[in-house]
């Protein structure tokens, strides 16, 4: 996304924005019922997928010491905290995105939704 420069509170914000909006989308789309319609499931193999090699890239990027050592305070206390529990601690690391939409999903974005929400709403509550 950035190379060498921070991002800027308003690139944070949207970013965060955008991927929580994103696992929101597919929570909204498991949680319709015990069967996954044809074009749910359509719409999550694309998603999640998507979701996660988003997460996974700012993950590697965020994780590189000279990246970090150029992070605006905001960006090394929330954005970089929100991707890598996104990634590892909620597990999305490890979940299978090419396989049938399941009960792991659920869980993992349930997990990943959390963390993103959590740090976008402290840095949207922070000098509101």
């Amino acid at each position: 996304m950035h190379n060498e420069s921070f991002m800027t509170r308003d690139d944070i914000l949207n970013r965060l924005r955008e991927l929580s909006n994103s696992s929101q989308r597919v929570l909204d789309l498991l949680e319709q019922g015990a069967i996954i319609t044809a074009q749910a499931s359509a719409e999550l193999r694309g998603i999640v997928p998507r979701l996660k090699r988003a997460i996974r890239a700012e993950y590697k990027r965020t994780s590189l010491i000279s990246v970090q050592e150029k992070m605006s305070s905001e960006e090394s206390s929330y954005y970089l905290p929100a991707i890598h529990e996104a990634y590892y601690g909620a597990g999305l690391s490890s979940l299978r995105a090419g396989t049938k939409p399941n009960e792991e999903w659920y869980w993992t974005i349930k997990a990943v939704n959390a963390k993103l929400k959590y740090y976008l709403d402290q840095l949207e509550s922070k000098n509101a």
